[in-house]
């Protein structure tokens, strides 16, 4: 039985480390996003 649950356990700890990888792309893109808007608008 403890075979299977580490089975399970590394599917797991792989999903997460691609949805992590994936999150930090998506916060990278909003970010540089943010930084263009920022450098477009004028300044009062």
């Amino acid at each position: 039985m403890q075979k299977s649950w580490d089975c399970v356990e590394s599917l797991l700890r792989v999903h997460n480390h691609d949805l992590s990888r994936f999150r930090v792309r998506v916060k990278h893109s909003i970010a540089k996003l943010k930084s263009f808007r920022m450098l477009s608008e004028r300044y009062r």
